[in-house]
């Protein structure tokens, strides 16, 4: 695109823009010219107001947009259909919560370089954190952590039929 750009000495910009307002014009209940949207861009001042307009252009064509879950609810209601299920090739909860985890040891080290600035924790920037995921059985004081309740396949043996509705 930037090569075009370039070539065209600016036009193939101003063509692409036409081409997106024309799609914004289609996908909206907005009443406006695509051309005049992008002959504005061409005047100074006036070109950050219909930037602008673009903008709240653009927030329209998202709000009516239709969402994943009612696509999938007319799949299935109005169609009778269903998508078959697949099986997951990646390991993407374990990266969630190593994601999750490295995120809390990043927050946790900002809040104790807070903390030493203001003379609270003396060497709180030096000191290691580490976090571990503990899952507490709803129904007694059993926890366990993520890693053993993915080895073992429960939180708390005791109240394993009850948590998986099985009682």
């Amino acid at each position: 695109m930037v090569i075009f750009f370039i070539i065209t000495l600016g036009f193939y910009g101003l063509w692409w823009m036409h081409q997106v307002n024309k799609q914004v014009a289609a996908g909206t209940d907005e009443n406006f010219s695509p051309l005049m949207r992008t002959i504005g861009l061409l005047i100074p001042i006036i070109n950050l107001y219909f930037l602008w307009k673009f903008s709240m252009s653009s927030e329209a064509v998202v709000d009516q947009m239709a969402s994943w879950s009612t696509m999938r609810r007319h799949l299935v209601d109005c169609l009778d259909a269903e998508k078959e299920p697949r099986t997951a090739g990646t390991d993407w909860e374990r990266e969630s919560v190593d994601i999750a985890r490295r995120q809390l040891v990043e927050k946790v080290n900002d809040a104790l370089s807070s903390y030493e600035t203001k003379g609270e924790i003396a060497g709180a920037t030096g000191a290691d954190v580490s976090v571990q995921v503990q899952l507490s059985c709803p129904e007694c004081p059993t926890r366990r952590s993520l890693t053993d309740a993915i080895a073992v396949g429960y939180v708390c043996r005791d109240h394993l039929g009850n948590i998986r509705g099985t009682e």
